[in-house]
């Protein structure tokens, strides 16, 4: 369907585009208000002491930063100068002299916030068990474009939940049209002490797909947890769930995956996965009856 566009007063007029059904809603987004929470008024923000320690690639991160280009810096110290991490939720170079958009951040203890949160991780991470964040650091990219002439922007949001011991980071996709600057695909892609992991299409044209795609089942969410030695990606069984677009039994059979799913047909049926018809053996003369006049095939 097509997009439409309304113009919200939240300390300066944003013109915020709601998205066909395959991208992340504005309206599930977390809250963002830019007259209350901080605003990234240049290039990068200042630095930021968490509420907690934020596990990640198995360090205890206490700063961060937000870059208004799509990414966080995460640290041990103020300067962020140490051990610092990256988390590119989706960056694309821009020239900053020309940039449009709000970069929006704050932090967050309210209950129901922490529940939403530890409900899309317990749904995407069986293992998680009854995981629920002591504290979130929210951060949202508003209508992120090169210059006011141009129709194309990003919208998304990066989450930071933990326990202080488990660590997850959700991504939420509303728009990602605007994908390259100056030759360069936007980065999706997270950077620890010890390891590295791109989301799927990470630094090539397929990355704007990120807003209609996702490892949890729900477009434009993704969902992983980043406390360990991997990146570990959430997974949502559409399998056992019945929402893959998979034939049915007894014609074809779902396989699930980590953050998808794939289709094949059964001894028999013959198709793509999606669409498996029967084989008719008795027409191609694959079976082992007797032939006529002694047998018939049905």
């Amino acid at each position: 369907m097509a997009g439409w566009c309304i113009q919200l007063m939240i300390a300066s007029f944003v013109l915020l585009c709601a998205r066909p059904a395959d991208a992340y809603q504005l309206d599930q987004f977390y809250l963002f208000n830019a007259t209350k929470d901080q605003q990234v008024a240049g290039s990068v923000s200042s630095s930021v002491e968490l509420n907690g320690k934020f596990q990640f690639n198995l360090a205890s991160k206490s700063y961060i930063s937000v870059d208004r280009h799509g990414s966080l810096a995460i640290g041990t110290n103020d300067s962020l100068s140490v051990n610092v991490s990256k988390i590119y939720a989706y960056v694309v170079t821009l020239n900053t002299t020309v940039y449009r958009g709000q970069v929006l951040y704050r932090q967050s203890t309210s209950p129901s916030e922490r529940a939403k949160t530890a409900a899309t991780i317990q749904s995407a991470f069986a293992s998680s068990g009854n995981f629920t964040p002591s504290f979130l650091f929210i951060s949202t990219w508003l209508n992120i474009g090169v210059n006011s002439s141009q129709n194309v922007s990003n919208t998304f949001q990066c989450i930071l939940a933990t326990n202080g011991t488990a660590s997850y980071v959700l991504l939420l996709y509303n728009s990602t049209a605007f994908s390259s600057s100056n030759g360069s695909f936007a980065l999706s892609r997270f950077v620890g002490d010890s390891t590295s992991y791109d989301l799927p299409g990470s630094g090539t044209a397929a990355v704007s797909s990120l807003s209609s795609t996702s490892n949890v089942a729900i477009p434009g969410l993704w969902v992983y947890r980043v406390d360990g030695s991997t990146i570990l990606s959430g997974d949502v069984d559409e399998c056992s769930i019945g929402i893959s677009s998979c034939a049915l039994a007894p014609n074809g059979t779902c396989t699930n995956t980590i953050g998808s799913y794939s289709c094949s047909c059964n001894p028999g049926y013959t198709g793509d996965g999606r669409t498996c018809m029967d084989i008719d053996e008795c027409s191609t003369g694959n079976n082992t009856c007797a032939r006529a006049p002694n047998g018939t095939c049905t």
